[in-house]
């Protein structure tokens, strides 16, 4: 967890990012950030500045990440 949102912006990092999520060895909560027709529903680096200590912000910037 850096304080800053962890950008996934192609198939093989959101691919990682699913597996990531579920996993038994993830010791934080995940917060997971998308678009809707481009626009960003929250601004994922404010919460990853707010939540740096209690969650990671995975931030899905384009269409291929979704």
């Amino acid at each position: 967890m850096t304080g800053t949102a962890i950008a996934i912006s192609d198939a093989d990092e959101a691919e990682a990012l699913s597996e990531y999520l579920p996993s038994p060895d993830r010791q934080h909560p995940a917060v997971v950030v998308i678009r809707r027709f481009g626009k960003s529903l929250f601004d994922a680096k404010s919460l990853a500045s707010n939540l740096h200590d209690v969650a990671a912000v995975f931030d899905l910037v384009t269409p291929k990440a979704t």
